[in-house]
């Protein structure tokens, strides 16, 4: 469907109507950060996030509805960040709710874009074993 399509492309901060046939009422939550309400919000976010060096995002969708110009999307997610008051690089988890409106060229938009993490699961990354190198000795 076109919400799934949409759904697939959750980083582009086109998807979110924030160009300039975009709403400027479209408004994005995630844990840790106050809402970002409009274009010039919503780009700040992206590119915050398109800075931090350990930001990885899996999702996946679990149930995609439609009906007329109006579609959702609910899912999971994982993601590593670097925290910004600690500089730790840390590993949280949880759910989000993606609200998306039909355009008049038929495209579909996120107008609303809720993600919350689940309780207790962010965790700092632990640094992986340094690479132990191998001698070469002679006899």
């Amino acid at each position: 469907t076109a919400a799934a399509n949409a759904s697939g492309r959750r980083l582009e901060t086109s998807q979110y109507g924030t160009g300039s046939a975009g709403s400027s009422s479209t408004t994005c939550t995630a844990p840790g950060m106050k809402p970002a309400s409009g274009s010039t919000a919503i780009r700040k976010v992206f590119a915050d996030i398109s800075n931090d060096q350990n930001f990885e995002l899996q999702f996946a969708s679990d149930k995609m509805v439609s009906s007329g110009d109006l579609a959702y999307s609910r899912g999971h997610f994982t993601e590593k960040y670097t925290d910004p008051k600690t500089g730790k690089v840390m590993t949280d988890s949880g759910s989000y709710l993606t609200v998306y409106k039909k355009q008049e060229d038929g495209s579909w938009k996120a107008v609303e874009d809720f993600v919350v993490a689940d309780p207790g699961s962010a965790k700092v990354v632990e640094p992986g074993k340094p690479v132990t190198r191998a001698k070469m000795v002679s006899f």
